[in-house]
């Protein structure tokens, strides 16, 4: 019989949490305005949890507000939104 033991399963949690864990830094490096969104994605992929300590300590410490027009997230003082271009 095969079971599931305590490190199998926080191994399996580990690999499920990556694409969710992914997509917040893309969406929170879109939103501070960083340069290459993609390229920290990759770093995140790759890197796992170092590649994610690596981002949180890089990423700019900046105030992020809600944009008025598509409610995602935008830097407080920007001229634009960097997701639908509005003020």
């Amino acid at each position: 019989m095969i079971g599931c033991g305590g490190i199998e399963l926080l191994i399996l949690l580990a690999f499920l949490a990556v694409p969710f864990i992914g997509a917040w830094v893309f969406r929170d490096a879109t939103a501070r305005e960083m340069d290459s969104p993609v390229l920290w994605l990759i770093v995140i992929l790759i890197g796992n949890v170092f590649g994610l300590s690596v981002y949180l300590i890089v990423k700019p410490k900046v105030h992020l507000i809600k944009c008025h027009h598509c409610d995602r997230k935008r830097i407080n003082g920007s001229a634009t939104c960097p997701h639908c271009g509005n003020a």
